[in-house]
């Protein structure tokens, strides 16, 4: 079952990169075919859209915050799965932390450039 939603472009272009990061990160095949369907999706949706350089000028460090952080949270996990809750796991918690703000900063940036309709808060 799908749903057809509106979104930012940027929520989008962030989505996308979430997906290449997986694939980067997640050698299970199965979990691989799921993360492409949905990448290849998204791209086909996404070639009708004409963007900026701008907005397209900011998609590499989306992808490198979404990156940053995919490897953070896997650095928490791998300390509780040993209940290490001591500086390596605070150090990894705070990395995680600082790359979806920047993460969000840069969505933000995307979506002021094209004057989204859509424009993710955040409380931070």
């Amino acid at each position: 079952m799908l749903v057809r939603i509106d979104l930012s472009i940027a929520e989008v272009l962030d989505r996308m990169t979430i997906c290449e990061v997986k694939l980067a990160h997640i050698d299970n095949a199965a979990k691989r075919c799921n993360i492409s369907n949905e990448l290849e999706q998204l791209k086909q949706q996404m070639s009708a859209v004409a963007l900026p350089q701008s907005a397209l000028d900011l998609v590499p460090a989306l992808r490198e915050s979404n990156d940053e952080n995919f490897r953070e949270i896997d650095n928490v996990f791998a300390c509780e799965a040993v209940g290490d809750f001591g500086p390596a796991y605070v150090r990894a918690a705070r990395a995680a932390f600082i790359a979806n703000a920047e993460r969000a900063r840069i969505k933000r940036r995307i979506n002021l450039l094209l004057d989204s309709e859509i424009i993710e808060e955040k409380t931070y």
